[in-house]
């Protein structure tokens, strides 16, 4: 497509990257929510050692670094989309930079959001199958979000043409 006709078709198709801003943004609260779940159950959750005193879960570093790795990504993502907003809402910046910049965002924070949900699940045990947990809704949710307004990949190949 000629570069003229490929600027007015993004310009008329521009509310297509707003939509996918902000459902890449919701890989954010998300993993806030997800890793605050796994972190109650860690501490909730309690083993015996062999002299009979109780210790919870989140004392194991298999536990805590999977829970603590979410929540930092959780910070650094939402560093990520506030600069990506700030470009994104720029009055003058080219409509091929904003819908890059709502690719790599939905991209970004969905493909992490997605990995951290299915290890807090994994962390939670079989409670971490249970609805009222929340972690596989969330999980099936960021999927579903993936797969909204084109699955990543194509998000990512139509970035190419």
């Amino acid at each position: 497509m000629p570069g003229d006709l490929r600027l007015a078709f993004l310009n008329n198709i521009q509310r297509v990257a707003v939509g996918t801003m902000a459902i890449g943004s919701l890989g954010v609260p998300a993993l806030r929510v997800s890793s605050y779940i796994a972190a109650c159950y860690s501490m909730r959750r309690t083993v015996e050692d062999s002299r009979g005193r109780k210790h919870p879960i989140m004392s194991f570093r298999t536990q805590k670094v999977p829970i603590l790795n979410a929540l930092a990504q959780s910070f650094a993502m939402k560093s990520l989309h506030d600069f990506a907003v700030k470009v994104f809402i720029n009055p003058t910046a080219d409509p091929r930079v904003r819908h890059g910049i709502a690719s790599i965002l939905k991209t970004v924070m969905i493909q992490h959001a997605q990995t951290a949900h299915q290890t807090l699940g994994d962390r939670c045990g079989a409670q971490g199958l249970f609805e009222v947990n929340q972690l596989t809704g969330m999980f099936a949710d960021m999927r579903g979000t993936a797969i909204a307004e084109g699955d990543l990949l194509v998000i990512s190949i139509r970035m190419h043409i």
